[in-house]
């Protein structure tokens, strides 16, 4: 029994990939990828897109049309909320590159599924938006870069008001071991 204890921990440790987040998770490089962030309110994360691929991209009609199609190397992570709130998210690059952040649902269909974005503030300015997600509902947070811009960026995202939101963790299934 100890043997098996020992085993199962180093394998569940050797599958989690390790990041400089506080929690250790990774957002994904495309929306299959991407991990649910979880915990209360207010969440900070920093990671590059660089080196990336260019998986998602706003082109077509639909709600955010005028964003200025970021077509960088995207990084996506995956919301669930607990309750109804609004959030505020802000993306800062690390230097002078043209950062880009939206939202959306649906990721076969970004550019009709978008909700929110922010793309306005140019070379090395951050960028935010705001958006009220519906508990219970999947969404992928894409930061992205305007015309192929990539590099290192700081997430920070917030609750507007006090509801006392919190983001959903991954849903795990039980089992015993004989």
């Amino acid at each position: 029994m100890h043997r098996f204890t020992v085993f199962l921990t180093w394998i569940l440790i050797a599958a989690v990939p390790f990041s400089s987040a506080a929690d250790g998770r990774l957002p994904g490089d495309d929306c299959a990828a991407a991990t649910y962030e979880v915990g209360a309110l207010p969440f900070a994360d920093s990671g590059t897109t660089a080196g990336a691929s260019n998986a998602l991209n706003l082109v077509g009609p639909g709600p955010c049309l005028g964003v200025a199609f970021p077509t960088g190397p995207d990084v996506v992570y995956r919301i669930k909320v607990d309750v109804a709130c609004s959030l505020f998210v802000t993306e800062t690059p690390g230097s002078a590159w043209d950062a880009a952040v939206w939202v959306v649902t649906d990721c076969a269909d970004p550019a009709g599924s978008c909700i929110a974005y922010g793309d306005s503030a140019g070379p090395g300015g951050a960028e935010s938006l705001t958006f009220s997600p519906t508990p219970g509902t999947d969404y992928f947070l894409v930061v992205d870069g305007w015309s192929g811009n990539s590099g290192d960026y700081t997430l920070d995202i917030s609750e507007i008001g006090a509801t006392g939101c919190s983001f959903v963790p991954v849903e795990l299934t039980a089992f015993e071991v004989d």
